[in-house]
């Protein structure tokens, strides 16, 4: 779900900057989205890791109810910074980064001012709120799926051993490592510079994920 909402995102930052996107190449375009890929797995694997609880303690109605909020909350976090992504970047031409941080330091009551008179601000909250709310109504479909497949076809419930519990756990925490890291090469993982791909400066960024970038401009300042 988190995988296909960054996917969409990246298609309304294509479509929203279309005067930018007109000399890309449907090649650009296609592998654009294809790098941009690797970096939304990155985070995506990243937002999972609380999941892995799952694996740990025998399933109950409280951890459930705990897993679905967990994703419901950072689906909307993730979904808020792609709403704002698409006139930060028509703006500055860049995707999320330190200049956020700094116009929220400098003077905060300006930057609402103009944010609030400047775009339809209104709009795009209630756009945020139904799309938040449209991933967790569909957690929530998932979980009552998922339980009502197995009351069907597994009446006869138990918990699996302590040692299988870890074993899966870790078996899991390695795939999501490497999946939070993006590549399969040695050394560093995945870099914003592995996005450039192209002589257009549009087409290199459309490839990077907004949030991935924000982290990185928060974790050098």
């Amino acid at each position: 779900a988190l995988m296909v909402m960054f996917t969409l995102s990246r298609l309304g930052l294509y479509v929203y900057n279309s005067d930018l996107a007109s000399t890309l190449s449907a090649s650009e375009v296609l592998t654009s989205f294809l790098i941009g890929l690797r970096f939304d797995l990155m985070v995506v694997c990243i937002l999972s890791l609380p999941l892995l609880a799952g694996f740990l303690f025998p399933t109950s109605i409280r951890l459930r109810k705990s897993l679905v909020a967990w994703l419901a909350f950072a689906s909307s976090i993730a979904i808020f910074f792609c709403i704002a992504e698409l006139d930060f970047y028509r703006e500055f031409h860049q995707r999320l980064n330190s200049l956020v941080f700094e116009y929220i330091r400098q003077d905060p009551a300006t930057v609402i001012s103009m944010l609030w008179n400047g775009f339809p601000v209104f709009r795009y909250l209630l756009l945020w709120l139904f799309f938040s709310w449209l991933m967790y109504r569909f957690y929530l479909l998932v979980d009552h799926t998922a339980c009502a497949l197995v009351a069907r076809y597994s009446p006869q419930r138990f918990s699996a051993a302590p040692g299988v519990r870890i074993f899966v756990f870790f078996l899991t925490l390695v795939v999501i490592v490497v999946g939070a890291r993006g590549t399969l090469r040695q050394g560093p993982p995945l870099r914003w510079g592995d996005a450039f791909h192209s002589q257009n400066l549009f087409a290199n960024h459309l490839g990077l994920n907004g949030i991935f970038t924000l982290y990185k401009a928060a974790s050098k300042g």
